[in-house]
């Protein structure tokens, strides 16, 4: 694995096919260094993406936030059990992914000034998930073009939380293969 590389790049590059699966495993632990196993520890990367399909009302975690949220899925003609599949580019604040209720991130703007206004006591401030990168692993079934989402998969708030979309999914027994 290259010196000149940090983690992050090799994990991108990982997810558009540019790096061997052996180096990303290395990666693994330095781009999601938190609660990602303890949430869903049959998450990995041998998986390929093989589950149960990501459903409206998917249960997720953020290991800086309180409480577990569920995923929203707008339709978009591909259904399991009755409910709209999600892919991995739905990661739009409030449209897919509600608030944690409160945000205990030291990175988190608002987190900052509830902990300056408390005269350095830590404070968390109400949770509004900023996520720029798609859900990892990609699957390689489609939803209209995309790859779908499936239980299991992370994504990384940009106040460095992990989103886990831990399950169960509401379509259990509908697995992409």
């Amino acid at each position: 694995m290259g010196q000149s590389k940090d983690k992050s790049t090799q994990f991108r590059q990982h997810a558009t096919g540019n790096t061997p699966i052996s180096e990303v495993r290395e990666v693994s632990s330095a781009v999601f260094p938190r609660k990602a196993a303890a949430l869903c520890p049959a998450w990995s990367y041998d998986m390929a993406m093989p589950g149960p399909l990501a459903v409206l009302g998917t249960m997720m975690e953020c290991d800086m936030g309180d409480a577990p949220g569920f995923l929203i899925v707008e339709p978009t003609g591909v259904f399991a059990n009755d409910l709209p599949v999600g892919t991995i580019f739905d990661i739009i604040p409030f449209v897919n992914l509600p608030g944690f209720i409160l945000c205990h991130s030291p990175l988190n703007p608002e987190v900052i000034i509830e902990t300056a206004a408390a005269m350095g006591v830590p404070m968390p401030a109400p949770c509004i998930p900023i996520v720029v990168d798609p859900w990892m692993p990609p699957s390689n079934v489609l939803v209209d073009g995309m790859p779908a989402l499936t239980e299991g998969s992370v994504c990384e708030c940009l106040w460095a939380g992990t989103i886990v979309l831990s399950g169960p999914s509401p379509a259990m027994n509908v697995e992409a293969v």
